[in-house]
Order: C-alpha cells, then structure tokens, then sequence
C-alpha cells in the first residue's frame, strides 16, 4: 500500500469551505450546521479517507503535518484529526475507529481501540488512551506526525508515534478489530456538533509498508505514563465513501469525472475539468481554470459567481476557481463572475451572461444570445467561415451559416474568414480576420479597427478612430474626427475626411513596390504623415534613423522624395529602396499643397 496514486474520497455537506486543495495543502473547515446526512444533526464533518485497505500483521508508516488555524477554542465533546477506521463486518453494528488522533479542547490526544471476537461489540471492545497533551497546542504551527503501526487483535500489534521527532507512543499488545476487511486512513476534521468554525490544515502525507517497527532514536524524548485503558468511548459512525477525489499537479492538466460524486482539484496550472459526467465539487485551484460540458446533451445552468452548491442538470455540483465554462450541445445558461470569464457555448441554443470583468464570450453553433454585462467585452466569432452580417445597434448577428446571434453589452468584436460586414454603434474594438470586409460605425463613437487579411473596405465615420487596414488592397475612411489611419501591407487608398488626421507607416512594405499607394482630400497644416517608426537607412547598429526630405535622389539612405508633377492636383511622394535614384515606391498624395511640415520623420 502506497499514498501515491491512491484514490480518496469525501465526506461534506457541499458547502465551498468544507474543503480545499492548494499548493499541496488539504485544508477542512466545519462550521456549526455541517450536518451530513446520515449523521443526523450531533455531528459535524469534513473528512476524506482512503480507498485502499490496511492488512492485519502487516506495519504501515504514515507520515503527515496537520496545523490547527487560528479561531475559537474547540469546545466540541470529541474530535478526530486523524483516523484509521476500520471496515465493518457483516453483523457489526459499527464502532469507533481502531487508532485516531483526537482534539480534546485544544490538546492533542492519540487513543486506539482493539476486540478479538469476530463480531465486535460495545461491550467486548477495549479503548486505550496512549497519550493527551499537557498544554494546548499553538495554533498556526504546523505539527510533523510519523506514526508505525501494525494490526494485531490478538496481542502482537505495535504503534509508535513521533511528533516533531519526540516519541510520543510506543506500545505493543493487542491493536485493531478481528475483521475480514482492514482499516483504511482518514483525515479531516469529525467532531461532535459544537458551535465555533474549527479549520485543520494537512501536508505531505504519505502511507507506505515496511518491515519492522523499528524507529531511529530520537533526539528528544518525554515521559510516558502506561498505557491507560478506560471504558470504551461512544462509538463513531463509520464513513462511506461517496466521493472519488481526481486532482492534478503543477501543470495544464485535463481531469475527467466519473460520475456525479466526483471531486476534481485542478490544483496549480490552466486545467480543464471535464464534467459531462457531472462531478460533486469542482475545484480549478491557481491558474486560469476551465470547467466543459463537451458531449452533455441536458441544459446545464451555472453561475460562476455563486460558490456554493447549485442545482443543475447533472444534480447538485460546486465551482470554486472556475474562470472559464464551455458548454454541451443543450440550451446552455452560463454566466461569469465579476473576474474576466471565457464563456463558450459549444452547440444548442445558449445564453452567455460575463456580468463584471473583460470577457469574451463565444456562442457556437446554434441561435445564442451573447450579453457582456460590465466590462470590455468580447464577441468572438472567429472560427466562422461564412459571411456574417452584422449591426450592434440592432443587437442581431446574422453568423451566415444558419444561425442568429444576438448580442448586448460587446465592445469587442472578433469576426471570422469570410466576408464580413459590420456596423457597429458603441465605442468598438474589431477584428475583422480574414475576408474582404465591410465595417463602419453609424454614429460618432471612436472606433478601432483592424482589418487584417484581405481587401477592407472601413469607414470611421465620425468620432476620433484608429483605422489599420492589414493585408491587403484596403480602403480606409477616417469621416469627421481626428483619425489615425494605417493602410498596412497591399495597394492601399486612404481618405482622412473631416478632422486632424495621421496617416501612419509602420514599415517599408507599407508602400508596395511598383504600385501606388493614394490619399485622397490631404489637407495641407491639418493632416500629417507619419514615417517615424520606420529606421530610415535600415541599420540597426546607429539607431533609428529618421528620413530626409529631398527633391531628388542622391543614392543616400534615408531619402524621401518629395515632387509635384506641373499642374497636377497630387504630389508623389517615393522611395528609393536599393539606392540606384530610382523610385520603387510611391505614394500618391491628393490635394492643392503638400509642405515638409506635414510630415513626422
């Protein structure tokens, strides 16, 4: 028998502070009302134990740090820490555990009982109490437990207990119940109904078989009275395992439940939980965390800003560190919390809420409805292939392939690889993919757009927009406000309108060799054009260089060409890339003057 690898369960009313996993670190918290069913309402649980059982004759070590938080004074009739429970054979009406690790106020105290008889009873069990704290415990300070045991009801059994490397027990006789089946671990906190939050923290455990019970000497030691034996205390009522416990480790793990009964800890790392199977608690830990739905067909309903337990359609589940949810092929309702959520709807019908935080929510297949809420939202349509038409002030997203989104509260537009048009109304951010689209604004908010591959048509219309058309052979217009407008890569035509507006270039590429890059309607002292983040010679080594405005080329690095054809209403304005006082570029600049400062060199 080995820790590693073991799968354990849980025992808890469901509540979000009942339990938690992060960085190695168990934590189990019971508050007054923490009634298991099945407990009735005299005790209090939050445990898990382990699957694997224990074999009579053989020694175990079990290694672990247990740390009492700081709160209120345990006042609870009886407590357990740490137990090794044993399975009850047919016949037996249940008793207490054959070792535990007890809180008696805020002392620690280690007892074990033992029976031969094959049926165990009340009346032929033993209680020894091995050991009890002088003083309480301090609170916050974590306590190293290596313990070595062996089962033996028949008197050959024998328990050591270091805490901190001092001997606490050490103790031969008989150990244990006479049954067919072995003890199994558990920890946790299972008291007595007691009013005060009372939270225990667990580390590094570790169970494994060895040969003998022969520890080294310790350093320290304290004097142990005898082993006391008293009347047998009131029983404990055994655990039933109810929930398997899956978790990951430090990296991007993918977790699958089971069944509804489930509990998945995520642990540190972006995992993805897969909870189609449904799942009892599901815990991301640190990261930005995933819960899917993926191959669900019922209608799920979650909110991740609600930790405690929720009715769904897989029963009853709990989401603690959850940022993102995907969902199944049902009528999803998926809602977000007030951190930025990733909300995807997967297919069927689905209704995506961010509330609060940057979100991004993707509908999927099927006619969804997409509301932001607060925040900067996005709308991402990305993976679509087919022409969407679209108009946020109508709130309607034609996807193009069947279905109709519709959509509130999205600053953030990501559309697809098709044709794509969209009139947006709000100050908006969009990404227009791939396709010969279609945007513009129909009021006078300032827009960013980014056309992005292929030929664009954007119009700004009013309000101050930053225009970049992307690959292509784009046409940008700026409208009435103050624009920035950047025609990238392609044979690019740029209209600035109304309005102090800027037309960038970012690199050399930005004015296509052999093709003639246009601006129309230039207004000489109001608009500019910008070259400066081009290294005008291309050397890295002496820094960014700026360009030199020349009437004609002299084979230096650096030239910008400034000419007006006579009687012409345009200036050309060209590079010579490979010096040989030749154009290879030009823009074409449209308007009654062109002077040098309207340019940013």
């Amino acid at each position: 028998m080995s820790s590693e690898n073991q799968v354990y369960y849980i025992q808890n009313v469901g509540n979000g502070w009942n339990y938690r996993v992060a960085d190695g670190v168990s934590r189990f918290e019971v508050r007054a009302g923490d009634n298991l069913a099945g407990d009735g309402l005299t005790k209090e649980r939050s445990e898990i134990a382990s699957a694997a059982k224990m074999q009579a004759g053989q020694t175990y070590e079990i290694s672990f740090s247990v740390m009492i938080e700081p709160g209120a004074k345990n006042t609870a009739d009886w407590m357990t820490l740490v137990q090794l429970q044993s399975t009850f054979d047919p016949g037996e009406a249940g008793h207490s555990p054959a070792f535990a690790l007890e809180m008696v106020g805020d002392k620690m105290r280690i007892v074990t009982r033992d029976s031969a008889a094959a049926i165990s009873t009340e009346a032929n069990t033993r209680y020894v109490r091995h050991y009890t704290d002088s003083a309480d415990v301090v609170r916050g300070q974590w306590y190293d437990f290596k313990i070595q045991i062996k089962f033996d009801p028949f008197g050959q059994g024998h328990l050591v207990v270091l805490r901190d490397g001092v001997q606490l027990v050490d103790f031969h006789g008989a150990l244990g119940f006479n049954d067919l089946v072995g003890a199994y671990f558990k920890e946790g906190v299972y008291r007595e109904s007691s009013p005060e939050t009372f939270a225990a923290d667990f580390k590094g455990l570790s169970i494994k078989t060895i040969s003998d019970t022969v520890l080294p000497q310790p350093s320290s030691s304290v004097a142990l009275a005898n082993s006391v034996e008293a009347a047998l205390a009131a029983p404990v009522a055994p655990v039933t395992p109810v929930h398997a416990i899956v978790s990951g480790g430090a990296g991007a793990d993918t977790l699958t439940s089971a069944s509804k009964t489930d509990i998945l800890h995520g642990e540190a790392g972006n995992d993805i939980l897969m909870a189609a199977n449904g799942a009892y608690l599901l815990d991301g830990g640190a990261g930005v965390d995933t819960v899917s739905f993926k191959g669900l067909t019922s209608a799920m309903v979650v909110d991740l800003g609600v930790t405690t337990a929720q009715t769904t359609a897989l029963g009853s589940m709990t989401f603690i560190n959850i940022e993102n949810l995907t969902g199944g092929s049902g009528a999803d309702k998926l809602s977000g919390d007030d951190f930025a959520n990733v909300l995807d709807g997967g297919i069927g019908n689905d209704f995506l809420y961010g509330k609060a935080g940057d979100d991004i929510l993707h509908g999927g297949a099927g006619n969804d409805l997409l509301d932001g809420g607060l925040g900067r939202d996005t709308g991402d349509w990305s993976d679509i292939t087919t022409a969407i038409v679209g108009n946020e002030a109508t709130g309607v997203v034609n996807t193009g392939d069947g279905f109709i989104d519709t959509v509130s509260s999205i600053e953030v537009w990501k559309l697809g690889s098709g044709s794509d048009t969209l009139v947006t109304k709000s100050a908006s951010t969009v990404y227009a993919g791939a396709g010969n689209d279609n945007l513009s604004d129909s009021g006078a908010q300032a827009n960013t757009f980014y056309g992005e591959a292929g030929d664009d048509r954007i119009d700004g219309m009013g309000g101050n927009d930053f225009i970049s058309g992307g690959d292509g052979n784009d046409r940008l217009l700026g409208g009435s406000g103050n624009d920035i407008l950047i025609g990238g890569a392609g044979v690019d035509t740029m209209d600035g309108g109304g309005g102090k507006d800027i037309f960038q270039f970012l690199a050399r590429t930005d004015l296509p060799v052999g093709k003639y890059e246009t601006i129309n309607a230039f207004e000489s002292g109001i608009d500019k054009l910008d070259f400066s983040a081009i290294d005008a010679d291309g050397k890295a080594a002496n820094g960014d260089t700026a360009f030199t405005l020349v009437s004609q080329f002299h084979g230096v690095a650096g030239e910008l060409l400034v000419s007006h054809p006579t009687g012409a209403n345009y200036y050309y304005v060209q590079l010579d890339n490979n010096l040989d006082h030749i154009a290879d570029a030009t823009l074409i600049v449209y308007g009654p003057t062109l002077v040098a400062s309207d340019f940013i060199l």
